[in-house]
């Protein structure tokens, strides 16, 4: 990620390793239903989705959309 797509106090990519991680988590509660390869299945495309997501996410959030997200105001 390019650095000014953060907000404060964030690292690069932040948002996108944490959706991964949220995903692949997800994915692997509602593959374990199947058992143990439902679980890796869901968790691999749960991550897959999860990082296209943060990847999106990241993109989207520049300038003045930074200090709406961190609750400051304009003006």
């Amino acid at each position: 990620m390019l650095p000014g797509r953060t907000l404060p106090g964030q690292y690069p990519g932040e948002d996108v390793i944490e959706s991964t991680h949220e995903g692949a988590a997800d994915g692997a509660e509602a593959g374990s239903r199947f058992g143990p390869l439902g679980a890796g299945v869901g968790a691999g495309f749960g991550a897959a989705l999860g990082f296209v997501g943060g990847v999106l996410h990241d993109a989207t959030v520049t300038g003045d959309d930074q200090s709406d997200v961190a609750g400051e105001t304009d003006g």
